[in-house]
């Protein structure tokens, strides 16, 4: 899968439970974003600028907190943990390993079995903005611009887990509502809780259960197997595949609906809805790939 900063993603095995979401894999939330439930994962937990987490996090991985960014639970880290300026963290923070965090950063009790290093990375910023000055005065543009270049680029690359969880920014997620400005993909054999308004397009794999209704800017595609308990509307084309079952009303630009789908609800479509048989959606796909070239290419690979 293509990684895009726009799409939510939610991996496969993914759980909702009353106030924390749990998975496996790496938990990537971005700047900005409102997320009002807990992280309960055995990967590591990265958190944006600004960002605002409204439960618990308890991880087997590292955790790393990036600037202004409040959680209003607890921490606990079986591995390192680093706090950036201005974070607060509300409850108890449980270190497992080392702790780094900077001297502004706010918290109401903790413990931690490793090393704590305590950095004031406001000093090292007047040092680098007194030396860039002073390279400014000399003339020396090009050395400013490469020390600026190596800032932007320094410490930012991390090998992710396969089946990690990424939350835009700006985004806004809690157990009653979610809003994400542009996709979503849910993966397989999640549990999902909450109402969706998605920009973009959203999908939902094979034997998901999702509670909760879904208001989309562009597709749905509503995986095999998969029950919603709740409407789907959408500006663009609703798909809904093999012995999916949606308890709600469907409204769409154009409605796809296999034959073994079931819909417990009314169906309104502009520019009307298409019956599939699982054969017929086969083929599709099967000239689509080969229109796309993928089959030579799986070949040549294989």
């Amino acid at each position: 899968m293509v990684f895009d900063k726009k799409t939510l993603v939610i991996p496969d095995d993914a759980q909702w439970e009353e106030h924390n979401i749990v998975t496996s894999g790496d938990v990537i939330i971005g700047d900005r974003a409102d997320f009002g439930l807990g992280v309960i994962t055995e990967g590591r937990v990265f958190i944006g600028e600004n960002a605002r987490i409204g439960g618990n996090i308890a991880a087997k991985g590292d955790v790393h907190v990036d600037m202004w960014s409040q959680v209003e639970g607890d921490v606990k880290c079986d591995n390192d943990v680093f706090l950036a300026d201005k974070v607060k963290i509300k409850g108890k923070l449980s270190v497992g390993k080392d702790l780094e965090l900077s001297d502004s950063a706010e918290i109401g009790k903790f413990e931690a079995k490793g090393w704590i290093n305590v950095k004031s990375p406001v000093s090292l910023m007047i040092y680098i903005f007194l030396y860039i000055l002073e390279l400014m005065r000399q003339g020396k543009s090009q050395e400013v611009e490469m020390i600026l270049n190596e800032l932007e680029e320094e410490d930012q690359e991390y090998i992710i887990s396969d089946d990690f969880m990424f939350v835009p920014n700006d985004s806004k997620i809690d157990l009653q509502r979610a809003e994400i400005k542009g996709n979503a993909r849910f993966g397989k054999n999640c549990r999902v809780l909450g109402n969706y308004y998605v920009s973009g397009s959203l999908k939902v794999a094979m034997n998901t259960k999702f509670h909760g209704s879904i208001d989309a800017g562009g597709e749905i595609d509503i995986g095999p197997t998969t029950e919603i308990e709740g409407h789907l509307t959408c500006k663009g084309l609703a798909r809904i595949e093999d012995s999916a079952t949606v308890r709600g009303n469907i409204k769409a630009k154009r409605i796809e609906l296999q034959k073994s789908a079931v819909v417990e609800g009314t169906v309104t479509a502009k520019e009307g809805v298409t019956f599939k048989t699982p054969e017929a959606v086969e083929v599709e796909t099967k000239i689509e790939r080969f229109e796309r070239g993928l089959d030579e290419v799986e070949a040549v690979l294989d």
